[in-house]
């Protein structure tokens, strides 16, 4: 298999500000989805997708592709125009897309590997990994022809085969609100002490 991963990475956002970018470890949160996807053997083409600059520095810095979202893309709430934009942009053709959000700075290693290799081996469409919470995701994997037609006709979405994955409250945090920082940054912490301790 061969993916395309694309980060959507806009600039705004009304409940977290500049939640893409907030520090964990000492990173951002957009470098963790890029460090993330590098690790993973079926991804070709990373592609951060953003109207900050200085997200796209970041991605630029760590040797993926950026692309620049016009004003429509990055004030868009349908997250289909920014994979719209990305693909219109991509010369090439891909067995799969990617959706890697650079809101979530815990995420199980290998996760974009698990997701690529459900997708090879179960008789599925799409797979998602989400939290128990039920509104968090980790990230998602939809087959190529499968994405080509959501960005077609929107009245398709949900009537594709897709595998959930389910994840912990602490295995995926989604940085949606305040208390989410404090939840991850709370992980982050016991987790540095557990292996400082043992």
């Amino acid at each position: 298999m061969n993916a395309i991963a694309i980060i959507p990475a806009r600039r705004n956002s009304s409940r977290v500000p500049r939640k893409n970018k907030l520090l964990f470890n000492g990173k951002p949160g957009v470098l963790l989805a890029i460090e993330a996807l590098q690790e993973c053997k079926s991804v070709d083409r990373i592609v951060v997708a953003s109207d900050d600059p200085e997200i796209l520095t970041i991605g630029e810095l760590h040797h993926v592709t950026t692309m620049h979202e016009p004003g429509h893309v990055a004030k868009s709430n349908d997250l289909y125009d920014v994979v719209d934009f990305v693909l219109r942009n991509t010369a090439e053709t891909f067995d799969a897309v990617i959706l890697a959000y650079p809101n979530v700075p815990i995420r199980p290693d290998g996760l974009f590997d698990l997701l690529c290799d459900t997708l090879n081996c179960e008789y599925v469409d799409a797979v998602a990994a989400l939290c128990e919470d039920s509104h968090s995701g980790g990230g998602s994997i939809v087959d190529w022809q499968v994405m080509q037609a959501i960005i077609a006709d929107r009245s398709v979405l949900g009537s594709y085969a897709t595998c959930e994955i389910d994840y912990l409250r602490d295995e995926i945090v989604e940085i949606d609100t305040m208390e989410d920082v404090t939840w991850a940054n709370t992980i982050l912490v016991s987790r540095k002490t557990w292996q400082h301790g043992s």
